[in-house]
């Protein structure tokens, strides 16, 4: 089953090292996941897109997310980093954790033979992708 997430109002990201652990578990539970970190802004434009892709694997679920974006901000592959999503209703997910896996970050062009503006693809996969977060 596949599902989208309409209306990305904004990104954030931050270092995996400064989330709490056991994010992932603890969404699981319904137990609220706390941000108590600085998460930066990126700059992206407004065609973004998020799907998650949930599948039937050797007996349990897991959830493939795949994250498409814009921005004039080249984010760094070390230390590991972390996403925060805002929606239009400002509710916040969370996309990745302090354990492993942790996000992919792809760039997949560099738009018009600018060097600041960079289409970025983001993949994640775990139990559940796309966790529900407070900052």
């Amino acid at each position: 089953m596949k599902q989208s997430l309409p209306g990305i109002k904004n990104i954030s990201i931050l270092p995996c090292a400064e989330l709490p652990l056991h994010a992932m578990a603890k969404c699981m539970s319904n137990i609220p996941v706390g941000i108590n970190c600085d998460a930066s802004n990126l700059d992206i434009y407004p065609e973004c897109s998020l799907e998650v892709e949930s599948k039937y694997t050797n007996g349990d679920y897991f959830e493939n997310l795949s994250l498409e974006f814009t921005s004039t901000t080249r984010i760094p592959k070390n230390p590991k980093m972390a996403f925060v999503i805002t929606d239009i209703e400002g509710h916040n997910y969370l996309i990745g954790t302090k354990e492993r896996p942790f996000p992919v970050i792809e760039y997949t062009r560099e738009i018009s033979g600018s060097r600041n503006i960079y289409d970025i693809k983001v993949t994640f996969s775990g139990k559940r992708a796309l966790i529900p977060c407070a900052i």
